[in-house]
């Protein structure tokens, strides 16, 4: 992450040890503004924001091959070898993502008591959520209070894998879902059955409640789901 003091903010990386560089950019208002670095996986995702609480994606890149030991600095350059930089920064932190934790919401019944919306948190892939509705249909999850999501698990009903395809993993800070809704991730091909799907996110900002729109005619079939964060 380069931050410099015009408008523009820089995400640079290169994928092998002294391969070449590359660089993506975000524009925004003038530098002092606030920076972020979200790791899940393999994956690295460079952000900006004018306030620490609305934040913009500056760039993406997935490090093939990676050691063991991620270490994390800052470092500062006046790109002119005949000149001394010296810069501050302030509200600095590294937090860890864990599995957060959820109460499960859903927007209607299930069609019976074993395939209710705590069926999606139970840790196990051999039940499922089934609503009474085959349309239209939702099951999620509320934080307690927003949190920022880095990534999404998820699992199938075995032998009805085919039925989340087109489904929506969406978040909203209004538990009904009926305003500030952002989508995280919308499943393009059915996900392996009986297993657990990673898959990681950047939502930009905090949220409360997360949920899984289920496409229609699906009655929001969905085993098992979880999220990463802090």
């Amino acid at each position: 992450m380069r931050p410099i003091e015009s408008a523009t903010a820089y995400a640079e990386s290169r994928v092998s040890t002294g391969g070449a560089s590359t660089s993506q950019s975000q524009s925004g208002a003038p530098a002092p503004y606030w920076l972020k670095l979200i790791h899940v996986g393999n994956t690295f995702s460079g952000y900006r924001s004018p306030d620490g609480a609305t934040w913009t994606l500056i760039g993406e890149q997935t490090i093939p091959t990676m050691a063991a030991n991620i270490y994390v600095g800052l470092s500062v350059t006046a790109r002119d070898n005949t000149k001394l930089n010296t810069s501050s920064f302030d509200s600095v932190s590294v937090s860890s993502s864990t599995t957060l934790a959820s109460a499960a919401i859903t927007s209607s019944a299930p069609a019976t008591l074993t395939t209710a919306a705590s069926k999606l948190l139970d840790g196990s892939v051999a039940t499922y959520f089934q609503s009474a509705a085959a349309n239209g249909a939702w099951v999620g999850v509320d934080f307690g209070k927003a949190r920022t999501i880095t990534g999404i698990k998820f699992a199938p009903r075995s032998g009805f894998e085919s039925r989340m395809i087109g489904g929506t993993f969406q978040v909203s800070n209004t538990a009904d879902f009926s305003s500030g809704v952002a989508t995280l991730f919308v499943i393009k091909k059915a996900p392996k059955g009986g297993a657990i799907t990673a898959q990681p996110v950047s939502p930009g900002k905090a949220y409360r409640y997360v949920r899984y729109l289920a496409p229609n005619g699906s009655f929001g079939n969905i085993a098992e789901t979880s999220f990463v964060g802090f």
